[in-house]
């Protein structure tokens, strides 16, 4: 320990502002950022946070910020981490309320941030929710009249459109919808036969407009399954950004040569520092594991066609211009 006696005055002043700048409050701004046992991707994952909660910085290494969070030294790639001037942190908690919306059919609140604690009731698919923090996969609400708590997953920062199946969350996951496998989707079907993929559910996430994630039901619940068990092999890693499917009916959708049939979807590659922007095959946040992962399950759960992709060392696609940031799939 240094022995600030020993020290003269004006480096004293320069140790103290130092510790003073370094223990200061920061926010994320990526969807989902990774917390490490260390300053690299190599390190494990201690925790996923979501985009707004606040952590108090206490030091760097390199392109990484030491931050504290539950009471334990954990790294964040400081690319994902914004300065907040002012604003009080718990633990990785937010102190600001943000505006979420229900994603599942019926989700389960809490009295605390674990299936462990009882359920005080539940919130019905699209409803508001002002969030007051975050405790890991855990939203801090009011509900009424107490702090409560709702699983993450099922909270999107767009209002959802359609409705539901019947099914009640209890750690945040959704009940079947009927005999299809879906989880967290509509079981509303469209003049076309289509259902929409929920704007977020266990292990995916959409990132563009929900009316154009109509598709057929084999297309929206294979995504569906493959993101759950994509999440249950990755705890840590980021969801699976699905980007556009179809419109409602089909048809014409602008910037799309096809996509009108509603057995497409364009889905993001995936990256290896725990963001869930978008990203570059050649660029170093790139995971092509993580990718190759996602492809497989793809693969597994639906009957693909094809996929367009332009990373060639990815096994089971084609290249395809311009599908450098994305990759497409078809279904049968």
């Amino acid at each position: 320990m240094l022995n600030m006696k020993s020290v003269p005055l004006a480096a004293s002043i320069i140790l103290a502002s130092s510790a003073f700048a370094l223990a200061q409050s920061v926010e994320v701004t990526a969807s989902a950022l990774n917390l490490r046992t260390g300053p690299s991707s190599r390190n494990s994952v201690i925790a996923t946070v979501r985009r707004g909660t606040r952590l108090t910085r206490t030091g760097s290494s390199g392109n990484w910020t030491r931050v504290s969070y539950n009471g334990r030294s954990a790294y964040a790639y400081s690319r994902y981490l914004r300065n907040v001037s002012s604003g009080s942190t718990n633990g990785g908690s937010t102190s600001t309320s943000v505006t979420r919306y229900v994603t599942a059919s019926s989700l389960n609140v809490r009295s605390g941030p674990s299936t462990r604690y009882r359920s005080r009731g539940g919130l019905r698919y699209g409803q508001a929710v002002a969030v007051t923090g975050t405790t890991g996969d855990w939203a801090r609400i009011n509900y009424r009249g107490s702090v409560s708590y709702v699983h993450t997953t099922y909270l999107s920062s767009t209002r959802p459109g359609g409705n539901t199946g019947s099914g009640n969350t209890g750690s945040g996951s959704t009940g079947n919808s009927g005999n299809t496998g879906g989880y967290a989707s509509s079981s509303r079907r469209s003049r076309a036969g289509f259902i929409q993929l929920a704007s977020s559910g266990p292990g995916f996430y959409g990132y563009y407009s929900s009316s154009k994630r109509w598709g057929r039901s084999a297309l929206v619940y294979g995504i569906e399954r493959a993101a759950r068990r994509f999440k249950a092999a990755n705890p840590g890693a980021p969801r699976i950004g699905v980007g556009d499917l179809s419109l409602e009916n089909g048809g014409d959708i602008v910037g799309h040569a096809s996509h009108e049939r509603g057995v497409d979807a364009d889905v993001r590659p995936m990256r290896n520092d725990g963001s869930e922007n978008r990203v570059e095959y050649r660029q170093r946040a790139y995971s092509r594991p993580l990718t190759q992962q996602v492809i497989t399950l793809l693969r597994s759960e639906m009957r693909v066609k094809l996929i367009f992709f332009l990373d060639s060392r990815v096994r089971g696609v084609q290249p395809w211009p311009k599908h450098n940031r994305h990759f497409h799939v078809r279904i049968r």
